[in-house]
């Protein structure tokens, strides 16, 4: 056993040198307006001793992972963030992230660990993050090591105020972090966010909180003070399974003696849908005033603080979450555990507590799983992560990347199909190169849409193609969507899929003059230039290629079979382009 975990530590220390590596090559997008304090390296990757003196060897990004993403294998177009729910840690989502690992081959990219009663005094509360020693702060992230090519991440709050993971409770260094108020959550969520954007050059994330993980992103959302330093979210999608969106009242000595819950934290207090004395409402949810006579729970003990809002006074009229509006500009999934006997089906429905544009279906699931199996429901979770069905929500993506994108069965009384939109942006006039490969079903429809929703270009990728699909189009600059379309799913399958540039007007042009004469023509068009094409393609003005030719010696080009209008030319040899515009008559 020794053994054993000394070539751990080996591997772990031997990771984090290579990462940093790494990661001080990566440039950096933003600032950070916090800073993350000391602790020993192998606090990273190693848990806390148990009460036999063991540390557990804990998962680490794979330098692999960072060379296989520089090496073009297929990303997601935003990363996600797993978070976890009450008195737990980033290890509830472990079974989910390896099977993403194995099934889709995704780059896992580390750990964000934040002690949120750093002070140790439960009885008092802030929302200051950590900026040097003794300054007071509740909050506080330890030094990480992340891969900046990673697809997805967690949040994690089982931490001691050594930054040791998963403490033994009961001993000095665990301070009930992660039972702490979810107003210091939310905190954490936003500089959590601000990080992986730093680190991974990406514009948006995606949240996913299991439990309580959902009410921490979704008091990040719902309060903009929290978001980031632009005045903007960031966030392409949240979704929550078995959260108590309405509280839960799964309590009174239970969870103290089976689950290691303290009833007096903060967290406890805040995930309250009423108060058993009292009989008034939860305040973190519903909102009420911070006072004994409306948060009296139990006639044994009281809670820590009163403080909801953290702000170090107390007397206050809270506004309840479920009273603050939710931003619409992302997309929302929800998952429901049928045998969730911790939160009833009504308050774990997301929808029930936000607002949706009036264009929107509700992207609702329910798996048959209790609630601390909800996270190893690997089919609920991926129909959950599926891509936006609508435009407005559309995932962006850059030029000359690889993609994986899902295609998942939809929800009772959403949509027959499957579509997954995306949208780009494109500099330059151009010949731009489709690829899409590794479907895994029969028929993939796409289609190309301008900035006006105008459908531009259309094709099935059929089962001939499973291997190896491509096409060239014609684009100009601006905005555009592509919106990828499976007929009625019924199981769970993949594709990846690519936007590349191939030439463009100001790539490899011609230096010597072409021209083409007539133009107008009604058939024949001749190419007259000092250099020899071997290839036209012609495409029409929706950027469809209509038809491609050889050219032999004589440069002459046949257009008798087109219909009248206007069509772009493009001439290639093995080193040259040029486009040109011709009208057929």
């Amino acid at each position: 056993m020794k053994k054993l975990l000394l070539i751990s530590v080996f591997l772990a220390f031997t990771c984090y040198f290579e990462m940093n590596a790494q990661n001080q090559k990566h440039t950096s997008n933003t600032v950070l307006s916090n800073i993350s304090k000391d602790r020993p390296a192998d606090f990273m990757y190693l848990s806390a001793p148990d009460s036999t003196g063991y540390r557990r060897p804990l998962k680490t990004p794979k330098i692999s992972d960072v060379q296989r993403r520089t090496n073009g294998i297929s990303e997601l177009p935003y990363p996600i963030i797993f978070i976890h729910g009450l008195n737990s840690n980033f290890e509830t989502w472990l079974e989910m992230s390896e099977w993403m690992d194995t099934q889709f081959n995704l780059s896992y990219g580390g750990r964000l660990d934040y002690c949120l009663d750093y002070d140790n005094s439960l009885y008092t509360a802030n929302t200051n993050i950590y900026n040097s020693d003794g300054d007071g702060s509740d909050i506080v992230r330890f030094e990480y090591s992340l891969n900046p090519y990673g697809d997805y991440f967690f949040l994690n709050f089982d931490i001691g105020n050594d930054g040791s993971y998963a403490p033994i409770i009961g001993s000095n260094e665990n301070v009930y972090s992660n039972q702490a108020a979810i107003v210091k959550q939310g905190v954490a969520v936003r500089d959590a966010i601000e990080v992986i954007l730093n680190e991974t050059g990406k514009s948006k994330v995606i949240l996913f909180g299991h439990s309580m993980g959902g009410l921490a992103a979704r008091e990040y959302l719902q309060n903009s003070v929290n978001w980031q330093n632009d005045g903007e979210h960031h966030v392409a999608k949240l979704i929550t399974t078995g959260s108590p969106h309405g509280g839960s009242n799964f309590s009174f000595g239970t969870l103290s003696l089976l689950a290691g819950v303290n009833e007096s934290s903060d967290a406890v207090r805040d995930l309250r849908s009423s108060y058993f004395w009292s009989g008034q409402d939860g305040v973190f949810l519903k909102g009420g005033l911070e006072s004994s006579s409306v948060m009296w729970d139990s006639l044994f003990f009281s809670f820590f603080n009163l403080d909801v809002n953290c702000d170090g006074i107390i007397s206050q009229n809270i506004i309840g979450l479920n009273e603050k509006e939710n931003p619409t500009d992302l997309d929302y999934s929800c998952i429901i555990g049928e045998s969730d006997i911790v939160v009833s089906e009504q308050d774990a429905n997301l929808f029930n507590f936000i607002q949706l544009n009036s264009n929107l279906l509700q992207n609702l699931f329910y798996s048959t799983a209790g609630h601390l199996g909800l996270t190893n429901q690997t089919f609920q979770n991926m129909q959950g992560l599926d891509e936006p069905n609508e435009y407005s929500l559309s995932y962006e993506i850059d030029l000359n990347k690889n993609y994986i994108g899902f295609v998942s069965p939809q929800p009772d009384g959403g949509y027959d199909s499957d579509y997954d939109d995306f949208k780009f942006t494109i500099t330059e006039n151009g010949i731009y190169e489709l690829k899409a490969t590794n479907t895994t079903f029969n028929n993939l429809n796409y289609y190309i849409l301008d900035s006006e929703f105008n459908i531009l270009f259309s094709d099935m990728i059929s089962e001939e193609f499973n291997s190896d699909y491509s096409t060239q189009i014609s684009l100009n600059s601006g905005q555009y969507f592509i919106e990828f379309e499976s007929n009625s799913p019924s199981s769970l399958s993949t594709y990846n899929f690519s936007i590349e540039t191939t030439l463009s007007n100001n790539d490899n042009v011609l230096e010597n003059i072409v021209s083409v004469y007539p133009n107008p023509t009604n058939s024949i068009t001749n190419i007259d230039s000092t250099e020899i094409f071997n290839q036209a393609e012609v495409y029409n003005v929706f950027g469809q290629k209509i038809v491609s030719k050889l050219l032999d010696l004589n440069q002459r080009l046949d257009l008798s079979e087109l219909k009248p209008g206007f069509y772009n030319v493009v001439l290639k040899n093995n080193q040259q382009i040029k486009i040109i515009k011709i009208i057929k008559k």
